[in-house]
């Protein structure tokens, strides 16, 4: 990168306990050219002694800062105060880029210097173990992430052309905002979220008019889950605060986020009903996780395949679950 690129954006990582995943999003970060000194502002959200340690060793010249435990929101938004660039680049810490991402990113923020926001997907990395490759593919799947799948799509035609886009397309860990915009409009991240604030806040933006862009093949690698319960605890907390969110924004309602509630009613409701007929939208639900989870596996690798069908139905149920926690719970736990 030339020093006009650099001197043109940031990157703010918020970090806590994830020691080994930081140092590999660190060590990338750094290859790709990012001048830890100018360029990086590193907050720790909360105490974490073993990232402490780990910075002072590896990057002793590397400045960041460590406050008392806040949600992601709230830190974000602490990161943007102490922001002095036009564009930030947020990432997170079990994330990394590739060498030449940055220069992709250049070429992209000189084509749309005045629209808000743009980004691009997060893909499975390619050493991943099978369980975490099924994840990647589940999350392709429109019966697994209706329409927020394009945030992970792996496509096989690569576009290198920004797209107009929605919050829908875009995922956090792979985000860039025009930090003029923001200040114009008075924005920051919602701070009661813990969880889909970035979609509070694009929503906010496209409803001043404001341009938001997707981009295929500006792409990160996002570590996927080791277990069933991580992928179960996050599509819950999906479905929780996607609900808070609506109550946030109401007008970023929208009634495919309120089908996996729908559904885990109908399940519970079952057991109310012993009429065989009422069991029709089981047999349909499996036939449509069997269709869509061999367009996105493959028959020819069973275990993966088999892994995909059950990570469907965690995804399905986990998110139905939350998104009725969060219509009834004040808090997530």
């Amino acid at each position: 990168m030339d020093n006009q690129t650099q001197n043109n954006f940031q990157v703010i990582l918020i970090t806590w306990k994830r020691k080994e995943l930081l140092r590999k999003c660190l060590k990338s970060l750094q290859e790709a050219g990012i001048d830890f000194k100018t360029q990086l502002i590193l907050v720790i959200n909360g105490r974490d002694s073993e990232a402490v340690d780990m910075l002072e060793s590896e990057y002793p010249d590397l400045g960041y800062e460590q406050i008392n435990r806040a949600s992601p929101a709230e830190a974000r938004n602490h990161a943007l105060s102490q922001s002095s660039s036009p564009w930030i680049f947020f990432i997170d810490d079990d994330s990394w880029v590739d060498n030449d991402y940055f220069t992709k990113a250049s070429k992209v923020m000189n084509s749309l210097s005045e629209v808000a926001a743009f980004g691009g997907p997060d893909l499975t990395p390619v050493d991943s173990n099978l369980f975490q490759s099924a994840i990647g593919k589940t999350l392709t799947s429109p019966m697994a992430t209706a329409s927020t799948r394009y945030r992970h799509r792996d496509s096989k035609k690569i576009n290198s052309e920004p797209v107009e886009c929605n919050e829908k397309k875009l995922i956090l860990c792979n985000l860039w905002i025009n930090s003029n915009v923001l200040k114009k409009h008075d924005l920051n991240f919602p701070s009661e979220l813990g969880r889909n604030e970035e979609n509070v806040l694009l929503h906010q933006l496209e409803k001043l008019g404001q341009k938001l862009y997707y981009v295929e093949d500006l792409a990160v690698y996002h570590q996927r889950s080791h277990e069933f319960s991580n992928v179960f605890r996050k599509a819950w907390l999906s479905g929780f605060y996607r609900m808070k969110s609506f109550l946030v924004e109401p007008s970023s309602i929208e009634l495919i986020f309120f089908i996996p509630a729908l559904f885990v009613l109908y399940l519970f409701s079952i057991f109310l009903c012993i009429c065989p007929l009422y069991l029709i939208p089981v047999g349909l639900y499996l036939i449509l996780v069997g269709f869509f989870s061999i367009r996105t596996g493959s028959i020819s690798r069973p275990k993966e395949l088999g892994l995909i069908i059950i990570l469907h139905i965690v995804i399905n149920i986990g998110y139905g679950l939350g998104s009725l926690s969060g219509l009834i719970k004040k808090d997530a736990y």
